[in-house]
């Protein structure tokens, strides 16, 4: 994000964003004394990996002076910026969350977080969840990020995808359609309906085709309840609480089959 602010000396772009988009960008930082001396990327990058891995989702604070009556800018004005500082902001998780993940993990569900997030924040707030998946050598949980999962190969996307429990920054146009969706390798349609919570998967699994995929996926999107579709499930907006009432009305379900 960036806004322009005019002066008497002249104008100042303010932006504001991701450390990946903006560290790169700023040729200088911001002294105590308000002076400016030189930008070291690397060491900035390192504080911000320390604060991400602490569950905060990290903003890069930036300016830079134009002249006087610039009136508008475009993306080519990002540059050459004075680095102002970085801003951690805390989003916990609702209330609930970590109890339905380990609900989730109690009855043989493998929980995935794919977000948009940093990666470090991403992989500390899915350790505070509990989630349950590969780690590196610091003890972390592993998260791969979007540009990474491009360059996998279809051969080794399925295991990948089993093993990680972390997806990062994660780009808009990776959706369920594009082939490296990390949950469309491994998904049968009974492993499908267990992730959106359909309660018991019931035959041999079968493979989830690109025709079904797409289908759910529309109708998911819309917003449209899927129990017309065969599938037996439907889109939920609060996982926390569904997850647990669904595990629970399960549970005799369960019993019951397999008393029989």
């Amino acid at each position: 994000m960036a806004t322009l602010h005019g002066g008497p000396h002249g104008a100042v772009l303010y932006v504001k964003g991701s450390s990946d988009a903006l560290l790169e960008r700023c040729s200088e930082r911001l002294e105590a004394d308000g002076g400016t001396g030189p930008c070291d990327a690397a060491a900035l990058h390192r504080e911000v990996d320390a604060m991400a891995a602490r569950g905060l989702r990290v903003l890069v604070v930036a300016r830079r002076s134009l002249p006087l009556g610039t009136r508008c800018v475009d993306h080519g004005d990002i540059e050459q910026l004075t680095f102002l500082g970085l801003v951690g902001m805390i989003d916990p998780p609702r209330a609930g969350a970590k109890r339905a993940v380990a609900a989730c993990q109690g009855a043989g569900i493998k929980v995935k977080m794919i977000t948009g997030d940093h990666a470090v924040t991403a992989a500390a707030i899915a350790d505070e969840l509990g989630l349950r998946g590969a780690r590196v050598e610091d003890g972390r949980l592993r998260s791969v990020t979007g540009e990474e999962l491009a360059t996998v190969t279809d051969v080794d996307l399925p295991t990948l995808a089993d093993d990680v429990a972390v997806f990062a920054r994660v780009a808009p146009e990776q959706t369920p359609s594009e082939k490296h969706d990390p949950a469309k390798p491994v998904a049968t349609r009974e492993e499908l309906e267990a992730l959106l919570l359909a309660g018991l998967a019931s035959g041999e699994p079968q493979p989830v085709m690109e025709d079904d995929w797409e289908r759910l996926r529309q109708r998911a999107l819309a917003g449209t309840e899927l129990r017309d579709s065969g599938w037996g499930v439907r889109r939920v907006q609060d996982l926390t609480a569904t997850a647990r009432g669904t595990l629970r009305t399960s549970a005799p379900v369960e019993s019951s089959i397999s008393s029989a």
